[in-house]
């Protein structure tokens, strides 16, 4: 189920922020730990290939990232924990992959993407189109051609549009160049943001900062080959990350506005 992939990728990361930070209390932090479990739980029998990847990934550049910001801060993280909870991940799906012959099913189909095989069968196969399916396949094709008539402003988001295996193919067939180039935009000036707060001093919400650009990247993988651009979580995460990349300074001051004009009427 890759709603449910994608949703467990996402949120895992606030969980495991709360789970991390100590100066939670510590029936919070056993909360924390809870959900932690339970979303990983679903991220693996998800059988979501494209989710399992996607924050496998994320989670390395999140523990660098850990690494990179500390030192540059001088805030005090445990990396340890970073490592524990990937390992105790690892063994998890490894665990689940004995018992669960679907998940042993698609942890092959992974493991199989390193050699050359896989990837050359997507040339040979096709009926299939390899790993990646015949739907998108017929999908690529369909892209190509809207393409050459409308490069620019794309066609306009039809149904079998949005229906594209891929928020980067249907943002470019329904608003053109133009309207992928303006979501990239974004991206790279929330990316930088989140950058800049992760860089103050002095820091604050450190690890929530660090779970907003880790749920980020999820997502930005994730959408190559799947499209999540209206689910809940994706946009709360995006509320969540746009809120603390922003100075505090502004955060007070914008408070400060609301409540003098609660108070002026």
């Amino acid at each position: 189920n890759n709603y449910l992939g994608v949703l467990c990728s996402v949120s895992i990361f606030y969980a495991l922020a709360y789970l991390f930070s100590e100066k939670k209390k510590k029936l919070h932090r056993f909360s924390a730990m809870v959900l932690a479990a339970c979303l990983s739980l679903t991220l693996i029998f998800s059988c979501s290939r494209t989710a399992w990847l996607s924050f496998g990934v994320a989670y390395f550049f999140l523990f660098v990232g850990q690494r990179f910001y500390s030192s540059q801060t001088q805030v005090k993280t445990s990396w340890r924990r970073f490592i524990a909870a990937g390992i105790i991940f690892w063994i998890i799906l490894q665990f689940a992959g004995q018992m669960n012959p679907n998940v042993r099913d698609r942890m092959s189909q992974v493991w199989g993407l390193k050699e050359m095989k896989a990837w050359q069968y997507i040339l040979i196969d096709k009926q299939n189109f390899g790993f990646l399916g015949v739907h998108r396949r017929n999908q690529l094709k369909e892209f190509r051609d809207i393409m050459k008539k409308d490069t620019l402003f794309g066609k306009g988001f039809t149904h079998s549009i949005t229906d594209f295996h891929s928020l980067y193919l249907t943002l470019a067939a329904g608003s053109g160049l133009v309207g992928l180039f303006l979501f990239l935009y974004f991206c790279r000036k929330f990316i930088l943001r989140l950058h800049q707060s992760l860089l103050e001093k002095p820091q604050t919400d450190f690890l929530f900062k660090l779970a907003s650009l880790g749920a980020f990247i999820t997502w930005l993988l994730t959408s190559f080959l799947e499209n999540r651009l209206l689910q809940y979580p994706v946009w709360a995460s995006l509320f969540i990350g746009i809120l603390f990349s922003a100075p505090s300074a502004e955060i007070a001051k914008t408070i400060f506005s609301i409540e003098e004009n609660s108070n002026l009427t």
